[in-house]
């Protein structure tokens, strides 16, 4: 299985530069980040007309996360576990042939209190990560 990244840093001004991109990639999963992206403003059909399945988890003008995918992806989870309210889209999961593909976006900051709350964040992210059942 090839798994890819992309960070997106918005899904208007770089669709055309990310389709172009997916033309050549050979990856089964896609994962993109900074979509900037509320999930109904998504260019959904671009990809679907492509054979890209979606699962978006979008935030207007901040972060954003998607997973596409050549084959539909099971188990889909938007926000990591145990902080499904944030309202901040920094966290997608999906199974694909039953490996578990996530993508993040861990919180950018250069002084406290911010440090504190990322390193909380990145800790909860190792966390839902390890969790039972995986």
């Amino acid at each position: 299985m090839k798994i890819a990244s992309f960070n997106i840093n918005g899904v208007k001004a770089r669709l055309p530069r990310l389709l172009e991109w997916l033309e050549g990639c050979k990856a089964d999963v896609v994962c993109l980040q900074e979509l900037k992206s509320l999930d109904e403003n998504f260019p959904r059909l671009e990809f679907e007309d492509r054979g890209w399945h979606l699962e978006l988890h979008g935030q207007k003008g901040f972060n954003g996360v998607a997973l596409l995918s050549r084959a539909p992806l099971h188990d889909v989870r938007r926000g990591l576990p145990g902080m499904e309210d944030d309202p901040q889209a920094r966290y997608i999961e999906g199974r694909h042939d039953g490996v578990l593909v996530a993508r993040s976006i861990c919180p950018m900051a250069i002084r406290p209190p911010a440090l504190n709350m990322i390193t909380s964040w990145i800790s909860w992210s190792i966390c839902a990560a390890m969790r039972p059942g995986l």
